[in-house]
């Protein structure tokens, strides 16, 4: 028999090829960091607790990641990924406002670091671990001053595009963002959130109505 004219192809089990195994594992492996980091912290956590929460053994912990740092990353990206998703479907909601749509992602944002656990990921755990996640921490920074950028665009669109052109109003708009935030959690959410999204929201629009009105002639910066 030539063993070359029928190439090998993976083994099912339970309905779920090889490939499918792995990726099922390395995603129960992520969500139970989700939990365990955003409760207990990324100090306290360790592989074996991981691997209890996800049901694998410490083998595939190490078939998906070289170490905790690279699951923490994951972890950041997909608590990450949550957030971009919901803001570019608020932006691509036709059926509402520009005016609307930057509120709703006001909102969205601070919903979403209204959940303890996914805040805790978010704003703090992934800083100071390490020189690369600082940088993956940056990164995500300069995304979320991108989006800010575009929402106040969208609400002014008056405003000349050089004037985000060095990146240094997102990089404000999203530190205020970010401070305004870590407060509110810090506090213990002692704001009511409709009333902290208000107050956030006025902020931005302020900012960009300043924007809107330096790039006309006569008018002072």
């Amino acid at each position: 028999m030539n063993s070359a004219a029928t190439p090998p192809t993976s083994r099912s089990y339970r309905g779920l090829k090889a490939a499918e195994r792995k990726a099922l594992r390395r995603e129960n492996l992520i969500e139970a960091g989700v939990d365990i980091i955003g409760n207990r912290g990324y100090a306290q956590t360790t592989v074996k607790d991981l691997c209890r929460k996800a049901g694998v053994s410490e083998r595939y912990f190490y078939e998906s990641f070289a170490n905790k740092e690279e699951l923490l990353s994951a972890v950041y990206q997909h608590v990450t990924d949550r957030l971009r998703d919901g803001f570019i479907d608020i932006m691509n909601d036709r059926g509402s406002s520009s005016g609307q749509r930057g509120q709703d992602a006001t909102r969205m944002f601070l919903r979403h670091v209204s959940d303890p656990v996914l805040a805790r990921i978010q704003l703090q755990e992934i800083l100071g671990v390490s020189d690369a996640l600082n940088r993956e921490y940056q990164r995500a920074m300069t995304e979320l001053g991108e989006f800010i950028s575009l929402a106040m665009r969208m609400v002014f669109p008056d405003i000349p595009a050089e004037k985000f052109a060095s990146g240094v109003v997102g990089a404000s708009m999203a530190g205020a963002v970010i401070q305004v935030a870590n407060n509110w959690v810090f506090r213990g959410y002692d704001m009511p959130l409709e009333e902290l999204a208000d107050e956030m929201y006025a902020l931005l629009l302020a900012s960009a109505e300043k924007l809107s009105l330096s790039g006309e002639p006569g008018q002072q910066p």
